[in-house]
């Protein structure tokens, strides 16, 4: 793989990690048409999905500074604020919990799937149906106040299920978050923020399990490079998606993923 190639895939990592459109089922796609392309493993994936967590990190930092402070002691008039902070950090960890479940049972046959282009495009036909619903719920919800616990389960659920590659991630978990009552900002800004600890484990284990390939048999230039690319694209596109969401237009990314699966399916 050269520095233009990971630097390309970093870019279209950086675009559709957020956009409800599957990053990793584009990736599948992007790398099967690549002469000889190999990684360790997901591993070159991983590390682009770090670098889009990064931008995560920094766009919401407003609302890790919260969850940090509220772990701190304070004053009693800072007591509204820390329960904020303790009540995010508390629907995190619930939501986190499924997916890493999830993520562990099914490892090694998750895997297997990202050399499978025709299933990709099936999953981006499911993306696609489940992205048209959501935008058929009324532009009514509630933020923090109205996340419940099972709410949190039920989301981290569909965050599991889209390691599957071509389920979109931010699709799924930012459409059920709408389905179940959620505020449209918020379910955006909770799907997010649950990514972190999902895509962070997801990159130590990868790290892990290919390090001694990390260190000798990859181009450590190039991996860095498209980490560093995904997470500069995957900031600018964040702020795009809120603003697309605001106007309920999910659905526009909904007809993409039926045209890009069928193209999938039909061609690959």
């Amino acid at each position: 793989m050269s520095i233009l190639e990971a630097m390309l895939l970093g870019l279209l990592q950086g675009l559709t990690e957020f956009l409800p459109v599957s990053s990793s089922g584009h990736l599948v796609v992007a790398q099967s048409l690549i002469p000889n392309f190999q990684q360790p493993g997901v591993l070159f994936d991983a590390l682009l999905h770090m670098g889009t967590l990064l931008a995560v990190v920094v766009f919401y930092k407003k609302d890790f500074a919260l969850i940090l402070s509220s772990l701190l002691p304070g004053s009693p008039r800072d007591n509204k604020k820390r329960k904020e902070g303790r009540r995010l950090l508390y629907i995190i960890i619930l939501g986190s919990i499924p997916t890493a479940i999830i993520g562990f049972l099914f490892k090694d046959q998750v895997e297997a799937l990202f050399v499978r282009p025709k299933l990709v495009g099936v999953m981006l036909l499911i993306t696609g149906g489940i992205l048209a619903l959501s935008d058929r719920v009324e532009a009514r919800g509630k933020g923090l106040a109205g996340m419940k616990g099972w709410k949190a389960v039920v989301i981290g659920i569909f965050q599991g299920i889209a390691v599957i590659p071509g389920i979109s991630r931010s699709g799924v978990t930012i459409a059920s978050g709408i389905m179940l009552g959620l505020k449209r900002e918020f379910a955006m800004e909770y799907s997010f923020i649950l990514a972190v600890p999902a895509v962070f484990g997801a990159v130590v284990l990868e790290a892990v399990r290919h390090l001694p390939a990390f260190i000798s048999d990859v181009d450590l230039v190039a991996y860095i490079l498209g980490m560093c690319v995904a997470g500069f694209v995957g900031y600018l596109t964040i702020g795009w998606l809120f603003k697309l969401l605001q106007m309920k237009r999910l659905v526009y990314f909904g007809i993409y993923c039926f045209i890009i699966g069928m193209l999938v399916v039909s061609i690959l």
